[in-house]
């Protein structure tokens, strides 16, 4: 979902995740903040989100619905192509859009990311080539 700040998306998104809990009578919310994955030390935010979706795919094999809220996904997918971003960053990028692959073939785990900038903005390519849809 993307759209100026105060517009309701990760209220929206979070309605959505209750209510697919109560239509399955099962699941649960694993809710992202971007910046909880940065780190201040090299190479070290890429194995944090390495052991996210890692994490993630044990806690969806209880064949239950698990829904992932990541709030503020630009700053975890910043266009790679522009040629501003650290080795680092690149890292984290990659290691965001392995971990989706990933997720794909999981049964129950439904992704849902919140953006306050406009589709293409910023945002890497490969991610939106990954997302079912977008939605402003």
């Amino acid at each position: 979902l993307t759209g100026p700040p105060g517009t309701g998306k990760t209220t929206l998104s979070l309605s959505l995740s209750q209510r697919l809990s109560e239509l399955t009578g099962s699941g649960q919310l694993i809710r992202l903040h971007s910046s909880s994955l940065f780190s201040k030390w090299f190479s070290e935010s890429g194995k944090k989100v390495e052991s996210l979706f890692t994490s993630i795919l044990e806690i969806s094999t209880d064949n239950n619905l698990t829904i992932v809220l990541i709030d503020e996904v630009e700053s975890l997918v910043s266009n790679r192509e522009n040629g501003n971003m650290i080795e680092d960053g690149v890292r984290g990028v990659n290691a965001v859009l392995t971990g989706l692959d990933r997720l794909k073939d999981a049964d129950g785990v439904v992704v849902i990311c919140t953006s306050n900038v406009q589709k293409g903005e910023r945002i890497d390519p490969a991610f939106l080539s990954r997302c079912d849809g977008v939605f402003e």
